[in-house]
């Protein structure tokens, strides 16, 4: 319990002052956030959602350019009916329309005013537009923040485990004088038997470092998308 809340204390300091810092020194640190924040699918989304936003407005504002469509047609009358007249020079046939018919318009419709619509809805894209970008800064500033406890964590365990290791060396060092002494009828078989108890506490206690340590590294390995 004590070994959790010094974890936790020193995490949380560590953090305080990367936080006050604002700008983060350690390189190493930079490079693994920098990774975490490419490789995250969900940054990616909105950064496409906030690219998208240009091209609304760019929809938007058509609205108020002028629109030209124009149309042909072609259209073939046969028969076509007629009637004759009697003239001075004979009959002569009257058709009431050509055989070959055609057509063609061009229209242009041009927006005057649309009561303020428009307008409104550039006022929401941009809204929008600042929406996504403070999510795209919101997410990368949690996944910064956890991307770095993380990183502090696996320091003070890789730290931890050196001390631990060092523990046990001494321990185990302790154990080879004192079964000395025992052959020697100088030590207990009491003060042999506790050193050992303490090298399994020890070697135990190791073992969970070590499994904490594991456990960070994978959770690297899921925000940086690669091995550390």
């Amino acid at each position: 319990m004590k070994k959790i809340f010094v974890l936790i204390l020193f995490v949380s300091v560590s953090l305080l002052g990367f936080s006050q810092a604002g700008v983060i020194q350690d390189q190493q640190l930079q490079q693994l956030i920098q990774q975490a924040v490419s490789n995250y699918s969900k940054v990616k989304e909105l950064q496409i959602s906030y690219k998208a936003n240009d091209v609304n407005d760019d929809l938007i504002r058509s609205n108020w350019l002028p629109t030209v469509s124009g149309d042909a047609s072609y259209r073939f009358n046969a028969p076509a009916p007629s009637i004759d007249f009697p003239t001075s020079s004979g009959p002569k046939s009257f058709q009431f329309f050509p055989y070959n018919n055609y057509n063609a318009e061009v229209t242009l419709n041009q927006l005057l005013y649309d009561f303020g619509k428009t307008r409104a809805q550039l006022q929401k894209s941009n809204a929008d537009r600042k929406l996504n970008q403070d999510n795209i800064d919101l997410l990368k500033n949690t996944i910064a923040y956890q991307v770095a406890q993380i990183y502090y964590t696996i320091t003070f365990l890789e730290d931890a485990i050196k001390v631990q290791n060092n523990q046990i060396a001494s321990l185990r060092e302790n154990e080879r004088m004192i079964d000395a002494q025992v052959r020697n009828g100088d030590a207990l078989e009491y003060d042999l038997l506790t050193t050992r108890v303490r090298i399994a506490n020890s070697t135990n206690k190791l073992a969970d470092l070590q499994s904490q340590l594991e456990r960070q590294y994978i959770m690297l390995r899921l925000y940086t998308g690669a091995e550390q």
